[in-house]
């Protein structure tokens, strides 16, 4: 798992979350599935990974449980940790 994220002006606008399984397919279907967590999938419906367009203070428990519901593995602490700062 992998997450880059972009900045204007000294703050975060938008992110992504790359998600191992299916690192190189390529995306076939979009979905909003959260406010401002988008999710990107394979054509067989497998996740590719999770666009965040928000960075508040609730994207991180919206993030944990989106993941959770898509049957991917927990981000590891320290990422969440780097997240939650950004959404302060």
């Amino acid at each position: 798992m992998e997450m880059t994220i972009s900045f204007m002006r000294g703050r975060p606008y938008a992110g992504y979350l790359y998600l191992e399984s299916h690192r190189a397919d390529k995306s076939a279907n979009t979905k909003e599935m959260r406010a401002g967590l988008v999710v990107d999938f394979n054509a067989d419906g497998q996740p590719l990974g999770v666009e965040i367009l928000r960075f508040d203070a609730t994207v991180v428990a919206d993030l944990v449980e989106l993941l959770g519901e898509l049957g991917v593995d927990p981000m590891p602490s320290g990422e969440l940790g780097q997240l939650e700062k950004l959404a302060a």
